[in-house]
């Protein structure tokens, strides 16, 4: 009896989920998430306070406590040359908890 050559692979060009994720799958995940961000919290809480923990962890376990309470700081970005004739756009997405409360204001045409 012949070996199979892609044996446990899928063929080339042929996914094994042509229909690709459910949308509902991606919903549960987040659901079940959600329900243990206390708990997630409180484990981030003990990590930064723990005085057994490497500071890494320590500083680690800070930053994702502050970065969940006020958002990530923003970033400057910083533009050089001649755009020229060229429109550039920028668009912020922003999700979550940490979105910020007010909206950026609208850019001028």
């Amino acid at each position: 009896m012949a070996k199979a050559a892609n044996k446990g692979k899928f063929p080339r060009g042929k996914s094994g989920n042509p229909k690709g994720r459910p949308p509902e799958t991606l919903a549960e995940v987040v659901a079940l998430a959600r329900g243990d961000t206390e708990l997630a919290l409180e484990t981030l809480r003990k990590a930064m306070r723990s005085k057994g923990a490497p500071w890494a962890a320590r500083i680690k376990a800070a930053d994702t406590v502050l970065s969940r309470a006020w958002g990530e700081p923003t970033k400057p970005i910083k533009l050089e040359g001649d755009a020229g004739d060229s429109k550039l756009e920028l668009r912020f997405v922003v999700a979550g908890p940490a979105a910020p409360a007010e909206t950026p204001p609208k850019p001028k045409e």
